[in-house]
């Protein structure tokens, strides 16, 4: 399948409080990583310690894909596409650059997708709230760039809009990320 031409519907911005740990990941790598194999943790996000200096804003989008006529899909495909960023920052700067899926390359620690090999990844918050998240199939959802010195996060996972509704996935990230704001009816 080719690459789609991706227009942005409507994008939200919610400040919501900085979590003290954060764990995004296939359940299955989650326990490999438990029984000692690091092997995993390039496909996770393991935060267990987030400073409380950082400001955190959930940033919603939602946007349709337009995919070209190809041998797969004859007449062409066309989706919607949900995809939430958790931005974390120092300063108010770095959370503007994240929200145009930007980063400052000098300050970049490290950057990896986010995978999974059982069609689902859990989301875990402060080790309290955890939802179980169904991708539909194996591959990648999102991704994870970290700022040297713990400066900054930004986390985004995607998720296409025939396996939840946009109400379902608000209600799961109000309910993760203590944001009753993301609650609104258009």
């Amino acid at each position: 399948m080719n690459q789609p031409t991706r227009t942005l519907i409507k994008e939200e911005v919610y400040q919501i409080p900085t979590p003290k740990s954060l764990i995004i990941g296939d359940p299955m790598y989650l326990e490999q990583i438990e029984l000692g194999d690091n092997k995993p943790k390039k496909f996770c996000v393991l935060l267990k310690r987030i400073s409380m200096k950082l400001q955190t804003e959930l940033v919603w989008k939602v946007s349709k894909l337009q995919y070209e006529p190809d041998k797969l899909f004859p007449e062409g495909l066309t989706m919607t596409e949900y995809t939430a960023f958790i931005n974390m920052g120092t300063e108010q700067k770095i959370l503007d650059t994240f929200r145009k899926e930007s980063f400052y390359p000098n300050l970049k620690s490290y950057e990896h997708e986010l995978g999974c090999d059982t069609a689902q990844f859990d989301i875990m918050v402060n080790q309290q709230r955890m939802e179980e998240i169904h991708t539909g199939a194996d591959g990648y959802y999102g991704f994870h760039l970290a700022y040297k010195g713990g400066q900054g996060h930004m986390i985004s996972f995607n998720f296409p809009a025939d396996l939840m509704t946009e109400k379902e996935m608000r209600h799961t990230l109000a309910s993760l990320f203590l944001c009753p704001g993301i609650l609104k009816e258009d």
